[in-house]
């Protein structure tokens, strides 16, 4: 489910997301900017799929966090390695001089430790396989303009959180830059997947073609306002999973779908043309008047 400070109709998207700690007193509703020392609360899973609550600086290296780690573990530091485990099964090993890694696990990624040379056979957790059942009134407790509302001033938080030196940083890589976080810029990229991941588990946790049909005519509508609200990230998130073989493969719905919302996918869906540098997606920002929030599907 989406989530916004906005909104307490809505939850978090993904329970892998750190939480960010402001000296553990109530937060305004504003987003304040990530920096390298601030305070991140985290799950560290281990190998018997239990878990602690560590609190560091995203400035801390893989290093800081696997000593604390290792102490759960009861091996020596230098034995402990530290990755993502991925739903998949897939394990990101961190190197130990990498800092701010809460912010760039994936959507369904995990937090692990393990002695090293133990971490093959291990499985991800249950609640990474994904939930197996999906709310369909969720979707009308709100009008689709108003979802998209607080989708925006969500995003345009997330967005207006990330400073100009991040992208430098992201493009010439972080080893470069040993004194700087892209935290984040992390949290904006990642809405982006999380959007798109909402969207696939309402259609296929939907078991009825009529309430499926009713979802992509919700979420349609709710491109439409994002649209209208300059806010390109939400946009093509919703597009993108529009597009995206799980959903488009449903042709039963498509069929059953209204023209004029054929119609008015297909030109958004024209959008994410990616021929000549994406063109149709620059030609149309470019008419667009600041403040807007930009896609990263690029």
């Amino acid at each position: 489910m989406l989530w916004s400070k906005h909104s307490p109709h809505l939850a978090r998207i993904s329970s892998a997301r750190p939480t960010f700690d402001d000296n553990d007193e109530p937060r305004s509703l504003k987003r304040e900017p990530l920096t390298p020392s601030t305070e991140v609360k985290f799950r560290m899973f281990y190998p018997d799929h239990s878990y602690s609550t560590l609190k560091l600086q995203l400035a801390s290296t893989v290093s800081d966090i696997a000593k604390q780690a290792a102490e759960k573990l009861a091996i020596s530091y230098e034995d402990c390695v530290v990755f993502e485990m991925k739903s998949t099964s897939e394990k990101l090993i961190f190197k130990e001089n990498e800092t701010c890694i809460v912010t760039t696990l994936s959507h369904n990624g995990r937090l692990f430790a393990a002695q090293k040379g133990g971490i093959e056979k291990l499985k991800p957790l249950l609640e990474q396989e994904g939930p197996n059942s999906s709310s369909f009134n969720e979707l009308e407790i709100m009008s689709s303009r108003e979802l998209a509302l607080q989708m925006t001033l969500y995003d345009f938080e997330l967005f207006n959180c990330v400073y100009e030196s991040e992208f430098v940083v992201s493009v010439f890589k972080k080893s470069h830059f040993p004194d700087k976080i892209v935290g984040n810029l992390d949290c904006f990229l990642a809405r982006f997947n999380e959007v798109q991941h909402w969207l696939l588990r309402k259609f296929v946790l939907t078991p009825l073609i009529s309430k499926r049909v009713h979802i992509l005519r919700k979420f349609i509508k709710i491109a439409q306002h994002c649209r209208d609200f300059q806010n390109m990230l939400a946009f093509f998130g919703i597009i993108m999973g529009l597009s995206n073989i799980a959903v488009s493969r449903l042709t039963q719905t498509w069929e059953k779908l209204p023209g004029k919302f054929k119609k008015l996918f297909k030109e958004f869906e024209s959008l994410l043309d990616p021929t000549r540098n994406h063109r149709t997606y620059r030609l149309a920002v470019s008419k667009q008047e600041s403040p807007f929030i930009p896609s990263c599907h690029c």
